[in-house]
């Protein structure tokens, strides 16, 4: 019989009891022989088989794990374009607009071509809208003499005004006022029935402060809110006056426009 493992300090026990099993002495005592041809079973084998099974591991590919690059490569340019085709039928809305005189496309019949156009390529019906709006107030401020700019608004700072009645209010008491109500400045203006009126100029983060003190120093209130104050006040000739209230009654008049303000400074 052969044996393919041998536990530790097996071996040396084995050759010895094989030695008395030939020699029929042990440690020079004689010993009766002993059958060795007997099979004693094994409760634990030395060793056992097992099936081989092939592990394979890899990462968990989920939908859509490669959508970023279809949107950097195929959506991406295609949005680039359609922005590009989009900038291009503005303008062709602005100068529709500009040269037909009117921003309805049933009076102008360029502008109603370019909005077919548009409507052809898919343009958002408020890309469509926004560019006529655009397009409608600048017609409105050529047509005053005016240009629409950028940099006018660091002439503005937005401030807390709180208006109240200022019949029988002096300029001395409208100082005192301020100046206990924690406003940083005062002014003296009319209404449309050119009765006195006066603007109490604070920060914005003291609007609601000023009002109630105001309230409380017996003063009646007619508005309070936030609004542009102007840095450089500026007073002008009497022609571009003229010009510039029928440009901001103009602008007033215009459904797009919220409210205007201006550096316009009234002549003493």
């Amino acid at each position: 019989m052969a044996w393919g493992v041998v536990l530790r300090g097996f071996l040396p026990l084995c050759l010895r009891r094989l030695a008395c099993l030939t020699t029929n002495t042990y440690m020079g005592a004689r010993i009766r022989p002993v059958r060795t041809d007997l099979t004693v079973p094994c409760r634990y084998p030395l060793w056992t088989t097992h099936p081989v099974r092939t592990l394979h591991l890899c990462p968990n590919l989920c939908a859509g794990h490669n959508k970023w690059s279809k949107v950097k490569n195929i959506k991406g340019p295609k949005d680039a374009a359609r922005s590009r085709m989009f900038m291009k039928f503005g303008m062709m809305i602005r100068i529709a607009v500009k040269e037909g005189g009117s921003s309805n496309p049933e009076f102008n019949l360029a502008l109603a071509n370019v909005v077919e156009q548009c409507r052809g390529k898919n343009m958002p019906k408020v890309s469509i809208e926004a560019a006529i709006k655009g397009a409608d107030l600048r017609h409105l401020l050529n047509k005053h003499g005016a240009a629409l700019c950028d940099g006018v608004r660091h002439n503005f700072s937005r401030k807390g005004v709180v208006v109240t009645q200022g019949e029988g209010v002096s300029s001395e008491r409208a100082l005192e006022l301020a100046i206990e109500a924690g406003a940083e400045d005062f002014q003296e203006t009319e209404d449309e029935d050119e009765k006195p009126l006066l603007q109490f100029v604070c920060d914005m983060t003291e609007l609601k402060k000023v009002r109630t003190s105001l309230e409380e120093l017996g003063v009646r209130t007619v508005s309070a809110g936030l609004e542009f104050v102007s840095h450089t006040p500026t007073q002008l000739p009497q022609a571009q006056l003229e010009a510039a209230l029928s440009l901001i009654e103009a602008l007033s008049d215009c459904l797009d426009v919220v409210r205007v303000w201006d550096n316009i400074q009234a002549q003493s």
